[in-house]
């Protein structure tokens, strides 16, 4: 696992600047362990990360907010199925 992130990792950074939401979603993949067999559902997982942490950035930002959000293992499955994107 750990050959392919750094393996991914070194591709993404060859291809393109990356942006913040590019390290966090490496750090997220390397903390859970994540494998994802194909380029597609990479892609998939990211988009579904983003929009949890889009959720997670305005619940902490918001100072009336009676709880905090973070990640976890389950913040690249999509909110629809409850079950991770598929490729």
């Amino acid at each position: 696992m750990k050959t392919f992130t750094a393996s991914l990792f070194a591709a993404v950074a060859s291809a393109e600047l990356m942006t913040s939401m590019d390290y966090a979603f490496m750090r997220y993949i390397s903390t859970h362990s994540k494998m994802y067999q194909t380029r597609k559902e990479f892609n998939l997982r990211k988009e579904a990360y983003a929009l949890v942490d889009e959720h997670v950035q305005r619940v902490n930002s918001d100072p009336t907010s009676t709880y905090k959000a973070g990640h976890n293992r389950f913040s690249d499955w999509t909110p629809s199925s409850g079950t991770p994107s598929s490729a």
